[in-house]
């Protein structure tokens, strides 16, 4: 994981932060950061990268608690792009590969897995959005611009622009 500046960080939380609200402003950032579970989760994690070694430490181990509070496995070296938007923290469930790489404008829910028993974890796209209950298995590649229906397992590659649903995932519309 490459530690990221201050100037990185402002815009990256800038991102997440405008998939929460209109707003970018420092005080929409501590509004949010009080009145949101997942933004304030995305928040930590993000810090997390900081090149502050003092900050990055205490960042680690507040990630960590709220990890463990919302049951949610989603290791410090995933590299997620800005825009990072997590619906219903509080549910929980989600477990990621630390060697997935995504995109902008991720948006994940509820009781997802990507996983890999081979270390050759999924690459997703831009313009992601998974719904609640998505298995996405091993070395698969998300396009970008698409919509994994809830329940999906993702076993074969998905092109760009596109929904799928289903088990095993199959495109159902372009």
């Amino acid at each position: 994981m490459k530690s990221k500046n201050k100037t990185e960080i402002i815009n990256i939380i800038t991102e997440d932060l405008l998939r929460y609200t209109s707003e970018s402003s420092f005080k929409s950032i501590l509004r949010t950061l009080r009145k949101n579970e997942s933004f304030n989760f995305s928040f930590w994690f993000r810090l997390c990268s900081y090149e502050n070694k003092w900050i990055r430490k205490l960042a680690r181990k507040i990630y960590k608690n709220k990890c463990k509070k919302y049951n949610i496995y989603l290791p410090v070296e995933t590299r997620i792009k800005g825009g990072l938007y997590i619906g219903h923290v509080s549910v929980g469930g989600i477990c990621i590969n630390p060697n997935t790489i995504i995109g902008k404008n991720f948006t994940l829910s509820h009781q997802v897995t990507i996983g890999s028993n081979k270390q050759n974890p999924a690459i997703i796209g831009d313009n992601v959005y998974i719904a609640p209950h998505v298995c996405i298995v091993e070395n698969v590649i998300i396009g970008n611009n698409i919509k994994i229906g809830a329940g999906a397992v993702v076993i074969h590659d998905i092109p760009d622009n596109v929904t799928a649903v289903g088990v095993p995932a199959r495109v159902v519309k372009k």
